[in-house]
């Protein structure tokens, strides 16, 4: 009787591979650590959009804690250069946003691993985020790279949705109304664009819209702002930089492989409806 041969088994395959973006995801892979938003959390959420449900999500990182808290080691030489003259101004936010944080918001929070791991954050951010619906770090940085958006943006296609943020962003790849704010000083007149903003959303609010923010401190008070107005009648999502590689601009060091993989995308796709 022959001996049974074992057929070896093969090897899970990378990580990478489930992305989307995938040479991404390799430069992201050492900007990530335990507490970056999971995978099984962002198909949950893409779930509950994409069923028509609603969700909320702020971001609260490093630079809004050094104002909120006033921490000046936390203050940059580029923040403190790109802001002088308006420290004032910056700090009269700064307490706005530490109002958000101490009201306990119901919405979901993510907050990125700089905040958390560097000198004070056991002592001046810890105490808060055990009060907050703190769902992980780098919550948009990971789905961009995990789904390439390709669910947010059919969401996006379906419901209304207004982009708040800069000119830049005017040809991201789904319809949308821009409500402009500019690229510098955009923290300088927070109440202005509140108001603004709010008479906007009065104007045109229907069931299920789509709001995105792109546009720091002003995101975090006007999403607070509409949620007390609106709760889970409307989604709300904070996006920040994780729109820019979608419009060519890259200001993170993944930006340029997924600004890339895109045109890569693109190109495969002409070339097999050439075929085809």
């Amino acid at each position: 009787m022959g001996t049974r041969r074992t057929i070896p088994q093969s090897s899970p395959p990378p990580e990478y591979l489930k992305y989307y973006f995938q040479n991404a995801f390799k430069n992201y892979h050492n900007f990530r650590w335990e507490k970056t938003t999971s995978i099984e959390k962002i198909e949950e959420y893409s779930s509950q959009l994409l069923k028509g449900d609603n969700i909320t999500i702020s971001r609260f990182n490093d630079g809004e804690w050094a104002y909120a808290l006033d921490i000046d080691s936390w203050k940059t030489a580029p923040m403190k250069n790109r802001n002088k003259g308006y420290e004032d101004v910056l700090y009269k936010e700064g307490q706005k946003l530490l109002q958000i944080i101490e009201s306990t918001p119901q919405y979901l929070i993510s907050i990125d691993k700089a905040s958390l791991t560097q000198d004070l954050s056991q002592e001046k951010i810890l105490p808060y985020v055990k009060n907050l619906n703190f769902i992980g770090s780098g919550v948009f940085n990971i789905w961009s790279l995990y789904t390439g958006f390709k669910d947010l943006f059919k969401v996006f296609n379906q419901r209304k949705t207004i982009v708040i943020g800069p000119e830049f962003l005017e040809n991201l790849p789904f319809k949308f109304t821009h409500y402009k704010t500019p690229l510098k000083g955009v923290n300088y007149k927070i109440d202005f664009y509140v108001k603004e903003i709010e008479k906007l959303i009065k104007t045109i609010w229907e069931p299920n819209m789509v709001i995105i923010y792109s546009c720091s401190f002003l995101a975090k008070i006007s999403l607070d702002n509409l949620y007390q107005k609106y709760g889970d009648t409307i989604t709300q999502l904070d996006m920040g930089a994780s729109l820019n590689p979608f419009v060519g601009y890259s200001n993170r060091p993944w930006h340029n492989e997924i600004i890339n993989e895109i045109e890569e995308k693109k190109r495969k796709k002409t070339i097999f409806e050439l075929i085809g």
